[in-house]
């Protein structure tokens, strides 16, 4: 891959600005805490880390996108989240000193700021607004699991991609979602098939609530 320029000072600063846990402090608190930062670059398919490693820090995207991920008894991907630019994951790193709980993999070409535990966790304690921050963050976590976990307990397979559908259209900030995940990824996400999750797909647009342009999906609402 070719290797973009550090992302240092100023863009930094704003970088943090606009990602939890830091969007929560003063812009003087986020030049203290940018110097912390160490750039890292990961081609597409690469593991970032995986479960059981030592959690050694907080890592925030800069640009690409990665997929946290657990296997099951039968080898079976089970996919927690994907996250893309200015999302952060590894939080639980600030918080305890055990392994990883998840795999973590890139989907494309990653720049990544990796925030070392032992030196961020010593500001939870001078600075409280990162930990109110923190809070939040994990907050909002707990919140989405809950939320997931109604989601396979109460709807069936159309019901689950529809709410997905939604979820991932929230983040983008309207009705339309630009790179929609693969099939087997969705399948991975929802507990399901491939073949299961293209049904769903074909059902929602006969019933006229999407329109899929290549990995492009525009939401119906109204």
């Amino acid at each position: 891959m070719s290797r973009p320029s550090p992302i240092t000072g100023t863009a930094l600063v704003e970088l943090l600005s606009t990602t939890a846990p830091f969007d929560v402090l003063s812009r003087t608190q986020l030049e203290h805490l940018a110097p912390l930062a160490i750039n890292r670059y990961f081609p597409r398919n690469a593991m970032v880390f995986q479960h059981g490693d030592p959690a050694e820090g907080l890592y925030c995207i800069h640009s690409g996108r990665v997929k946290v991920q657990l296997y099951g008894e039968k080898s079976n991907e089970v996919i927690l989240a994907m996250l893309g630019a200015g999302e952060c994951f590894g939080e639980m790193a600030l918080i305890d000193r055990q392994k990883r709980s998840a795999d973590v993999y890139t989907l494309s070409e990653c720049h990544l700021l990796f925030f070392p535990a032992t030196l961020l966790r010593p500001y939870l304690e001078s600075l409280p607004p990162l930990a109110i921050g923190l809070m939040n963050l994990l907050n909002n976590r707990l919140r989405a699991s809950n939320n997931h976990l109604w989601s396979l307990a109460t709807l069936d397979v159309c019901g689950r991609v529809a709410r997905l559908l939604l979820d991932l259209a929230e983040r983008e900030g309207g009705n339309e979602i630009t790179t929609l995940p693969t099939q087997r990824e969705i399948a991975a996400m929802l507990g399901t098939s491939r073949e299961m999750v293209n049904r769903s797909l074909r059902d929602l647009q006969n019933m006229g609530q999407i329109s899929i342009d290549g990995n492009r999906v525009i939401l119906h609402l109204d």
